[in-house]
């Protein structure tokens, strides 16, 4: 089913259009198109919308914009605003995100194994999230995160050398082929390195990078040095 306006879909789909602005199309299989220059004063969960072949443009979500499980979207709209956060899982067919992506909220990207980049330039209001994107090979661009950053389980990366702000914790998780992570950055809180056996070493990190709070590989604290414990009497 293809809508060309929001009369088309509110008719065809009454109690998905919620009293606080909120629109509810979780596994609507059926839709195929939906309207362009929509503006979405609450959330929209397009979840499991499986037969969802196109992205609207001049899309606008004041709230959280629900897509996991959307796998039949190419792209998404360059002019796409999201005004809380965005979720856009279980996708074979984006490579790419919008070049000047703008989340309100946090940013959480999963199981997308063709996604090639990062936007370069992407704004968020809190997280961003990258789990199981084995295409994605650098990050490489410059960030301002005012909460965590994590990146885990994506199998090409290979180097993090970014200029990024991060307001918490960098997290970098199972990342098998990671063999620089230096990114030229201002963490306020830890750095927590975890399985990463390809990593030359820790010291592009300590020159590069400005950390509010230690760094931690595998569990255990090497930034700053732990104090040596006082000998036995």
């Amino acid at each position: 089913m293809k809508f060309k306006s929001v009369e088309a879909l509110r008719a065809a789909y009454p109690d998905a259009f919620k009293k606080d602005g909120s629109v509810d199309l979780t596994n609507k299989r059926e839709i195929e198109e939906l309207p362009d220059n929509w503006h979405v004063t609450g959330t929209l969960s397009l979840r499991q919308c499986t037969g969802l072949t196109s992205f609207p443009s001049g899309l606008k979500v004041d709230g959280a914009l629900d897509m996991r499980r959307c796998k039949n979207i190419p792209e998404v709209a360059d002019d796409l605003s999201v005004g809380q956060s965005m979720v856009l899982t279980v996708n074979s067919k984006v490579r790419d995100l919008p070049k000047h992506l703008t989340v309100g909220g946090s940013l959480f990207l999963s199981d997308l194994p063709n996604l090639r980049k990062v936007p370069q330039g992407l704004k968020v209001g809190r997280d961003v999230d990258i789990a199981y994107c084995d295409a994605l090979v650098a990050v490489d661009m410059a960030l301002d995160i005012p909460g965590n950053l994590s990146i885990k389980k994506c199998r090409s990366l290979e180097c993090v050398e970014a200029e990024i702000n991060i307001g918490d914790t960098l997290r970098l998780i199972d990342l098998p082929s990671l063999k620089e992570a230096a990114p030229r950055a201002r963490i306020r809180g830890d750095m927590i390195i975890e399985e990463c056996p390809a990593l030359a070493g820790l010291d592009p990190i300590l020159y590069f990078t400005e950390i509010g709070g230690e760094i931690r590989v595998d569990d255990a604290k090497v930034w700053p040095v732990p104090e040596p414990s006082a000998p036995s009497p």
